[in-house]
């Protein structure tokens, strides 16, 4: 009786480690790209940490900015040789044509922007905010353009397509905290699909891995003294205003994404630098960040219909109807 559960224990373990291993990665191409970029992230915070140096080696090292980028980009390029389902499978966490043509869409808005200050300090330029207006828009036309490729429809609670962080390119170490959390990401989404975690468990190392990059992004604001810990701020008060016009009153998103890039850079840049000739004070900025934290809350519950509407209390009221 012992050898037979001795014997299935083992066939256990070999098939959970064959799980790691397919057959169109048989050269080991997209693991070994995966491990050199974790291997690139550890060093760059290493490097933060124990040199107490912000700009986490990108401006220190500027050779290895860009071989790091497209390091980043092969390694997204290489999950193209995986063979996946054509449409949508509802149940279960498999990747689908649109969601990996989204991956590689905003992991390119994500190496944008390093890209760009790399440019910018080979040759001396000040920083041109319109550019990152500009890759914004060219990544929500990307988007576009790869899901209207696909030739399925896919239906997503719209909260999903607001992230609070989505214009939060204001700074280097937003730009590589979000590129880490989104790396992250794939990790547990990857060990579900293969089977090597429960949903529940899939869940709680989600949750927590988002409350550990929010920490992270704070924790890097305060310490970067150029910007100091107002950014945090600034980004959920930018957030949530977008998802606000986005949800809310289904503003199109070209033309929110062009608006908040003009109030990014007149009104709420200046009043974070403490400019005396901006619109609005800093007071004033850090007053409407848990303002519009608490109506995105109240809207977010509205659209879920956790909120009486205002049809159901008409029709629980027929007297202020008649009225």
């Amino acid at each position: 009786m012992k050898q037979v559960v001795a014997q299935n224990d083992n066939v256990s373990q070999v098939s959970f480690w064959k799980k790691l291993f397919t057959k169109e990665d048989s050269r080991h191409l997209h693991k070994t790209l995966g491990m050199l970029c974790l291997a690139s992230f550890a060093w760059r915070i290493v490097y933060g940490i124990t040199i107490n140096n912000s700009d986490m080696a990108f401006v220190s090292y500027p050779k290895l900015t860009v071989p790091t980028i497209l390091l980043h980009l092969l390694l997204n390029l290489s999950s193209f040789e995986f063979r996946i389902p054509e449409r949508r499978i509802n149940t279960g966490y498999r990747i689908w044509p649109e969601y990996r043509l989204h991956s590689l869409v905003f992991l390119c808005h994500s190496l944008a922007f390093p890209l760009l200050q790399y440019c910018e300090n080979l040759n001396g330029l000040p920083p041109n905010y319109l550019w990152n207006v500009a890759i914004v828009l060219a990544c929500l036309t990307a988007a576009d353009i790869a899901s209207a490729s696909t030739i399925f429809m896919v239906q997503l609670c719209s909260c999903l397509s607001i992230w609070w962080h989505q214009y939060r390119r204001t700074s280097l170490w937003c730009t590589f905290d979000t590129c880490l959390r989104h790396s992250n990401e794939c990790i547990p989404h990857d060990t579900q699909a293969k089977n090597l975690l429960s949903h529940e468990a899939g869940i709680a190392v989600y949750a927590c891995m988002l409350g550990v990059g929010f920490l992270t992004a704070v924790w890097v604001s305060i310490r970067d003294t150029s910007e100091g810990p107002e950014t945090p701020q600034a980004i959920n008060l930018v957030g949530n205003v977008a998802a606000m016009l986005r949800l809310g009153l289904g503003m199109n998103k070209y033309v929110l994404w062009t608006a908040i890039g003009v109030a990014v850079n007149v009104v709420i840049r200046p009043a974070m630098q403490g400019q005396s000739n901006g619109l609005v004070s800093k007071e004033l900025l850090n007053m409407a960040n848990p303002i519009s934290t608490v109506v995105l809350l109240f809207l977010g519950f509205y659209k879920a219909g956790m909120l009486p509407r205002l049809s159901m209390v008409v029709q629980a009221n027929p007297s202020k109807k008649a009225a």
